[in-house]
């Protein structure tokens, strides 16, 4: 069980304060029986404070015997792997091999080398006095004569081959001028025929330009011809035929209706076989055609007394 004098160490705030101190903290709360949250939140706990207080201050001789204790240590650990150190070196100094083994086979090379260069200068030098030789028996007149006759001959070869082709080729070349004059000859003579040929074709379209021009008048003439006598029937000149007549005032403007022509006015009548002059005089008859006026029914006046009705009979 708790006691109750120390449940204030079991709170959360102190236990959650003990656990973020960045200072170490030693945990003795009451006896060593009593146990609380904050022993598990500290950095060591003590049984009693007087043991908290031991662990915080301790003795000073032990704290020097056990610092004699890590030095004697440290010192025995050291000096242990000074000598393992020691014993590895001296393992790999025994496994490399020694200088005169690793010089053994670049003298041995040296040496066979050595003893092979005399042989080798004196098979040099006979292959190349073989060499001369073989190149020294070329050099004799008789070989440099017979290179010189052969050069010769294939030169008067190439010789007498160009001259036969200059030859053929100036053949072609003359035949080919005589073709060329022979077509310049006959070069005017051609070129009249081509002239006669171009000259009918000019003149047989022309005939062919010339019917068909006419042909095309003749179409215009008739298509006028009936434009005409449309227009002709459409004329007003046809009415005038009829009995009709067009009445002008003095500014050749035409009048249409009586109201327009004034008493004593000069008007010019068209008929169909000329035009003839005219003062009018009388009054206006209107036209047998023109519709009457209908008279207006006078209209009752409006009773005033909105109760008054009247009879329908």
């Amino acid at each position: 069980l708790f006691r109750s004098d120390l449940w204030s160490f079991n709170d959360e705030i102190v236990v959650r304060a003990a656990a973020e101190s960045e200072i170490p903290l030693i945990s003795a709360v009451g006896h060593e029986t009593d146990t609380t949250l904050i022993d598990y939140a500290a950095d060591v706990r003590a049984p009693t404070p007087t043991g908290a207080a031991e662990m915080a201050v301790p003795v000073r001789a032990e704290l020097e015997a056990q610092l004699s204790s890590l030095a004697a240590r440290l010192s025995g650990s050291v000096l242990r792997q000074m000598d393992n150190r020691r014993q590895g070196v001296r393992a790999l100094v025994r496994a490399l091999p020694s200088l005169d083994q690793l010089l053994a086979l670049p003298r041995r090379r040296f040496d066979e080398a050595a003893s092979g260069l005399g042989r080798g200068l004196e098979i040099t030098a006979l292959n190349k006095r073989r060499a001369f030789e073989r190149s020294a028996s070329g050099l004799r007149p008789e070989t440099l004569l017979n290179g010189l006759k052969h050069h010769r001959q294939r030169i008067t070869e190439r010789m007498h081959r160009a001259e036969t082709l200059v030859e053929r080729r100036l053949l072609q070349g003359k035949g080919r001028v005589d073709a060329f004059d022979s077509a310049l000859r006959s070069l005017p003579a051609r070129l009249l025929g081509q002239l006669e040929r171009q000259k009918e074709r000019v003149v047989t379209a022309s005939r062919r330009a010339d019917t068909a021009v006419l042909h095309r008048m003749a179409q215009n003439r008739s298509g006028l011809a009936a434009h005409d006598r449309i227009l002709q029937s459409l004329s007003y000149k046809n009415v005038l035929n009829r009995g009709y007549a067009v009445i002008r005032d003095d500014e050749n403007r035409p009048l249409t209706r009586a109201a327009a022509i004034a008493s004593g006015a000069v008007v010019s009548m068209e008929f169909a076989d000329g035009r003839v002059s005219a003062i009018t005089t009388g009054e206006r008859t209107p036209s047998p055609d023109t519709p009457v006026a209908l008279k207006k029914k006078p209209v009752k006046p409006a009773s005033s007394d909105p109760g008054n009705q009247g009879s329908l009979f």
